[in-house]
């Protein structure tokens, strides 16, 4: 069997459909369980999650056959059915597409606590737009 070298960091983030605020902290425990459910299968490793009411962040490193299409497809397509099983609304869905950021290894910690402390950042107005995500 060959082996491989692989470090891709992606930091992504996806909303609610119509950015509707339904992630409640009872969705929020079920989203970081099925996430690394996810994540694991599909032989990647979530570091971190957060987000607010409408939308998440997640940052993954990446497995080399993964492709990001597939994961983000999965962890949509899971947790949004489980959601609906599990006390979401009905009607839940998350937006079509996501945003996603390659990133170095030497801006994790700075990611992290990014992603950890969004509703922090959303409260300051100090949010990081896409233009800037390369400078961290």
């Amino acid at each position: 069997m060959g082996s491989y070298y692989s470090q891709v960091f992606v930091h992504l983030v996806w909303g609610t459909a119509g950015r509707r605020p339904l992630l409640t902290p009872d969705l929020w425990r079920l989203l970081n369980l099925r996430a690394r459910g996810v994540s694991s299968d599909r032989r990647c490793v979530l570091l971190a999650l957060g987000g607010t009411e409408d939308h998440v962040h997640g940052l993954v490193v990446l497995h080399p056959a993964t492709s990001i299409s597939s994961l983000v497809g999965s962890l949509k397509g899971e947790t949004s059915g489980l959601f609906r099983r599990r006390g979401g609304p009905a009607d839940f869905r998350w937006q079509e597409g996501y945003g996603v950021f390659s990133f170095s290894p030497l801006a994790l910690p700075r990611l992290d606590a990014y992603v950890r402390n969004q509703v922090e950042h959303h409260r300051r107005g100090d949010t990081i737009h896409a233009c800037e995500h390369s400078g961290l």
